[in-house]
């Protein structure tokens, strides 16, 4: 297989090794250049007509070869060695190489002749001379301004070669040797190395300094690979235009190659896709590009020229000059040009973007590009930067607010095809509902040198252009024009999500414009808390911890405040109670002034988190409803200017356009409003906060007890629906609460449950004591589900479903000679009962508004017999429910 060999990129490699001595004796670099060898190519010097040339004894300058090796003076590989110290009479080094060879013709047959203007010898002439090895430097390099020494080649073997060293005395060594060698000088030695039989790998050169003051070292040349090469293909970006034209001039295509040599010999085609032909009317050509030596251009197919371009249709195609033409430099990957050609379209409905497939023979990377397109007029709407983030609930116009927060991504908005603008035009850009406009900037316009002023109508979520037209903006009628835009906003803080804005007005297809996202929108933090059931009329229920939890550091800013309320449609009946609430901070984030107050919870911001995000946590929260709240579910909000400071704002329109022919004003001190003109007024947004839903469920089971229930104080009975039923103990009033107070006794009796069912493990109605903590639980299962109730001796918390529920007046559960006695309210309002008072009876009542129920129900049921002179047995009944009804009532 026909290896190549890629010499190592860089103009030059210092040293790869030193000797182990303290000082080096030498520096040594390698100069290189990225070249393309074939197996039996020679690494040669570059040649310097002032002072060394390389001859071989058959060397040909007409046709540069060699043994049928090519020694082009490009293809050059030295090895510069810089003495430190003398090089003495006789002294030498030896060049070893690995993965290549030295070649024994070009070493015993080349003569080095060092050259004057006038004197030319070689470098045997100068040993030979006997003269002061000053002397001959003066004469024969130093006149001629060059630092390059005389050397010589000895031949070893194929992997190793003697390199015969000129003497230079040490005060001739330094750089400020000016009156021999104008500088540093050094042995600029050439590398005769072939790469026949090589493998795949690198190509190494070690120094050994045989004992000379030259510093051993080691060196990569080149790399050897099997790869045919590799080209990549471009156009310039900005010359890639749209145009509504069926021809079209398309842009210059370099083919570069990724590894010198691939360019010889090649045919390369170049094909247009889709409905796209070459046309016959393209004055083009091929041309050199970089690193090109011979080669000027293709020219054009004809009878003398059989590898020129032609064109067959789609298909572009030619043929590169080989290596024996010397067209390009083989040291240097080279470049083409593929220039002033056309592409047509077949017929007026072909559109969309125009591409080139360049192919060739092996080495010739096939590859597509985009080098136009073609479009029908119409306008196009796109994206200049990734979406910002705006923070929900903030307005720019506070005054602690940088303005560059407020702002969406850059987007462009013109022409696809020049000569799209229609005299009159409106052109209006929308935002979603949730989101307002509250300024503009108009960042670049092209190909047009004035604006109309904008105006934001819609209540802040359209900005309209009226009356724009090629000729009010002066707009270039043979370019596509634009203009680069990005708006201002302020969003409600129930808006999160992507921003779109979409664009409309006379003459757009709305279909094929689709929305932009401009801006991300989030929360500035993240609520949570948990859902509490609880019953109506509880001065303190126990409800869930409220988290709020920064979406990132710094979004509750210093001195602002958070504020928490209930449902205000209600806030009369449902409001924070200020038990034992409390506050704690996880992060960096500090508060100051917490305190629950006329119903709200509030807390102030002392200082913000400034690297990561930070949780508060409100604990212990309580919170109270009288007995006129409806049933069903309340939100609590969570609001404060440290949350929403847009609420209810009056905005002044403003735009960075000004009203003098839309001159393009730059801001002053990055400020808002500086530079901004005001027109307009509108408002932003109701919402006072970041509403969670279901914090609180007011629940009640309307079939736990439908029956009425009398308690009277100091008597040993209870009335269940006007039957009395005795009882053990009496019930009474608890001093310190004045609240009545009734034994366990009367539960079983109101409820129907048996206490002997306690340790069943089912949804039946029971009751279960602990004596080790004197706690009465009492299941009770009538209703959609079984309702758990417990009191607890001494506390003054009663416990339903769960949920802790401070119990009125300071009312507790207690033991009374050896008798658990719970309060008749508490109980009743855990059950979901009205409860009555008879204070001239001393009664407590459950249901007492169906005792009056019933009376009525029974008159009229009374009247009914009377009037339809029903059997007696109905006027008895009648007559005993009446009586009942009333010693109920």
């Amino acid at each position: 297989m026909k290896r190549k060999i890629a010499l190592v990129l860089a103009a030059a490699m210092t040293v790869a090794m030193l000797p182990m001595n303290a000082m080096a004796n030498s520096t040594n670099t390698l100069s290189k250049s990225n070249t393309t060898l074939s197996d039996d190519e020679v690494l040669l010097t570059n040649i310097d007509d002032r002072s060394i040339d390389v001859v071989f004894s058959n060397y040909d300058s007409s046709s540069e070869k060699v043994n049928d090796n090519v020694i082009s003076a490009a293809s050059a590989i030295t090895l510069q060695v810089r003495p430190t110290s003398e090089v003495k009479q006789g002294d030498s080094i030896i060049l070893k190489v690995e993965n290549g060879k030295f070649n024994e013709n070009l070493c015993e047959s080349a003569p080095f002749i060092f050259r004057t203007e006038k004197t030319k010898t070689t470098y045997d002439a100068l040993v030979a001379d006997g003269r002061d090895p000053v002397d001959v430097l003066k004469e024969y390099v130093g006149g001629e301004n060059s630092r390059k020494l005389p050397y010589g080649f000895k031949y070893i073997n194929a992997n190793e070669i003697e390199v015969l060293l000129y003497p230079i005395n040490d005060d001739k060594v330094n750089q400020n040797n000016s009156d021999v060698t104008q500088g540093t000088p050094y042995y600029d030695i050439a590398l005769p190395i072939v790469t026949d039989g090589s493998e795949e790998g690198a190509v190494t050169v070690s120094i050994d300094d045989n004992d000379s003051t030259i510093s051993a070292t080691s060196h990569t040349v080149a790399t050897v690979t099997d790869s045919d090469g590799s080209t990549t293909a471009s156009v310039v970006s900005s010359d890639v235009n749209t145009t509504s034209d069926e021809i079209y001039s398309v842009p210059d295509i370099t083919i570069k190659e990724d590894l010198a040599g691939t360019f010889d010999g090649q045919t390369i085609k170049v094909k247009l896709n889709g409905n796209y032909e070459w046309s016959d009317n393209s004055d083009g050509d091929i041309v050199a590009g970089v690193n090109c030596n011979k080669f000027v251009s293709v020219g054009k197919y004809s009878s003398d020229n059989k590898n020129g371009w032609k064109i067959d249709k789609r298909t572009l195609e030619f043929t590169l000059p080989d290596k024996s033409e010397s067209p390009f430099v083989t040291s240097k990957t080279s470049s083409i040009i593929i220039k002033g050609f056309k592409a047509e379209a077949k017929d007026d409905d072909t559109y969309g973007d125009i591409n080139v497939t360049i192919s060739g023979d092996s080495g010739i990377t096939t590859q597509t590009i985009k080098v136009g397109e073609r479009q029908d007029y119409g306008f196009m709407l796109k994206a200049l930067e990734e979406p910002t983030t705006i923070f929900a609930g903030r307005t720019p116009f506070d005054a602690d607010a940088d303005t560059d927060d407020f702002e969406t991504a850059e987007f462009e908005f013109g022409e696809t095809t020049p000569g799209t603008w229609l005299t009159g035009r409106k052109l209006e850009f929308s935002v979603p509902e949730g989101v307002k406009i509250v300024g503009y900037e108009i960042t670049k316009t092209k190909y047009m040198d004035k604006f109309s002023t904008g105006k934001i109508v819609d209540d802040g979520t359209t900005l309209r252009f009226d009356s724009i037209s090629s000729q009010s903006m002066n707009i270039n009628e043979n370019e596509s024009s634009y203009f680069d835009i990005k708006l201002t906003l302020s969003t409600s803080i129930d808006f999160s999500g992507d921003v779109t804005v979409s664009v409309s007005g006379a003459g757009l297809d709305a279909d094929t414009l689709s929305d932009l996202v401009v801006a991300k929108v989030v929360t500035p933090v993240t609520v949570e808390a948990a859902t509490t059931k609880s019953n109506i009329g509880y001065k303190a229920v126990e409800t869930a911890d409220i988290k709020i939890t920064e979406n990132t550091y710094g979004a509750l800013e210093d001195g602002k405040s958070v504020e928490i309320t209930l449902d205000d449609t209600y806030s009369a009946d449902l409001a924070f109670d200020d038990a034992d609430t409390d506050i704690k901070v996880d992060g960096e984030l500090e508060v100051k002034t917490f305190k629950v107050k006329n119903g709200k919870i509030s807390f102030t911001i002392d200082s913000e988190s400034y690297s990561a995000p930070s949780t508060i946590t409100i604990t212990g929260v309580a919170v109270g409803t009288t007995r006129s709240i409806p049933y069903g579910s309340y939100s609590i909000t969570v609001g404060g200017d440290a949350i929403v400071n847009n609420y209810q704002e009056n905005v002044d329109q403003k735009s960075t356009i000004t009203a003098e022919e839309g001159n393009l004003p730059t801001k002053k001190n990055g400020s808002f409003e500086d530079d901004y003109e005001q027109y307009a007024d509108f408002d932003l947004f109701e919402e006072d906060g970041f509403e969670f839903k279901n914090y609180l469920e007011v629940v009640t089971d309307t079939t736990t007890l439908d029956g009425v229930v009398e308690v009277t104080i100091g008597e040993k009975s209870i009335k269940m629906d006007g039957k009395t039923v005795d009882m053990d103990v009496a019930a009474y009033i608890q001093t310190s609460s004045n609240s009545t107070m009734v034994p366990l006794r009367f539960v079983t009796l109101a409820l129907g449950v048996d206490q002997a069912n306690a340790n069943d493990a089912d949804n039946s109605s029971k009751i279960a004591w602990d004596a080790n903590t004197k706690t009465a639980t009492i299941f009770y299962a009538a209703g959609s589900g079984q309702k758990i109730i417990q009191f607890q001796a001494g506390s003054a918390t009663m416990t339903v479903d769960g949920v802790g529920i401070t119990m009125d007046n300071g009312v507790v559960a207690e033991i009374v000679d050896g008798r658990m006695f719970v309060p008749f309210r508490a109980l009743g309002q855990a059950l979901g009962v009205p409860v009555s008072w008879d204070a001239e009876t001393r009664t407590a009542i459950y249901n007492g508004q169906l005792a009056k129920s019933a009376v009525d129900t029974v008159d009229v049921e009374e009247t009914e017999a009377t009037t339809v002179a029903e059997e007696t047995t109905e006027a008895t009944t009648a007559e005993a429910t009446t009586e009942a009804a009333t010693e109920a009532e």
